[in-house]
């Protein structure tokens, strides 16, 4: 593949995140849904509480939020 004359491949959107879609946004902080949630809104929550911003949690933190987060979802599952 020949490079393009604008310069590298790029997206047309810096806020891209590579494999996880839009940019990440404060939504993304809170599971919502009927389904089990999926990988994908996982990760998105656990990054939407990423730490080094102001106040942010650390990772262990997080991760400790987003599986209270998803908790209820397997309990109502059974699993």
């Amino acid at each position: 593949m020949l490079p393009s004359p604008t310069g590298p491949c790029q997206t047309s959107s810096r806020s891209l995140v590579f494999g996880l879609g839009p940019g990440i946004t404060s939504e993304d902080g809170i599971i919502t849904g009927a389904k089990l949630p999926t990988g994908r809104q996982i990760l998105r929550c656990m990054l939407a509480k990423k730490p080094g911003a102001n106040g942010a949690l650390s990772q262990f933190e997080a991760a400790k939020v987003v599986l209270e987060q998803v908790r209820p979802f397997y309990k109502k599952a059974n699993m």
